[in-house]
């Protein structure tokens, strides 16, 4: 496999600026440098972000505070901006960072391990405190993240209860560590019962979203005459 041709600093920043001048189109820069059209915008972000500067060669890896990736992710998983856009508005050198970031949001890795990551607690609960926060999400519809935060949990915790009790009853929301896996069937006719009332739970609710839905395009049709 042929090695890729490194592309000069002088020549990469010149594509650029003639771009940001008006004087050469995105496609013909990327032409020019043998790279994509989507690296071209990549370069361009970058250089709105620190200049010159962050094309010069340097081997010091730039860190982020964990104030910083808390914020990235916090704006990413609330919808407030494409990948492109936080890493403009953070000065993220990649969007591939954000991904990371938003992994180990999830997986709970610390990024003293896990380069890019960052620690996200998870306390031990109790099955009750289990079984509110899944009613939580279920009868009020709050997001997983907001759950998580106002009980002290982590939003990987808060989603795995919703997905076993939807799947067992409440018997998916017992701590069976060193017992069998929780993928196999309950274990007695009492948690085949709880299983089938959360299913029913479940379907009620979202026959009750379902009639709330109808009735406020009930409405508007109404206002519109």
């Amino acid at each position: 496999m042929s090695k890729r041709k490194e592309i000069d600093p002088e020549f990469r920043i010149w594509l650029i600026e003639e771009c940001l001048a008006g004087r050469m189109r995105g496609r013909e820069a990327a032409r020019r440098a043998g790279v994509s059209f989507t690296g071209m915008r990549k370069w361009i972000s970058l250089y709105k972000m620190d200049g010159p500067a962050a094309f010069a060669s340097s081997n010091v890896k730039r860190t982020y505070s964990e104030e910083i990736k808390k914020k990235v992710v916090k704006d990413y998983l609330n919808g407030k901006g494409s990948l492109q856009k936080l890493c403009e508005k953070y000065h993220l050198r990649s969007p591939d960072l954000v991904n990371q970031w938003v992994k180990s949001y999830n997986d709970h890795k610390d990024s003293k391990k896990d380069s890019g990551g960052f620690f996200m607690t998870k306390r031990k609960s109790t099955i009750d405190e289990r079984l509110a926060a899944v009613k939580e999400y279920t009868e009020t519809g709050k997001p997983y993240e907001q759950i998580a935060r106002e009980g002290g949990f982590s939003y990987r915790q808060v989603y795995e209860w919703v997905r076993k009790y939807r799947k067992f009853g409440i018997a998916g929301l017992e701590d069976r560590r060193g017992e069998r896996k929780i993928s196999q069937m309950p274990r007695s006719k009492e948690e085949e019962l709880e299983k089938r009332i959360a299913e029913l739970e479940h379907e009620n609710h979202l026959l009750k979203l379902e009639c709330e839905l109808r009735k406020k395009v009930e409405e508007l049709e109404r206002g519109n005459r």
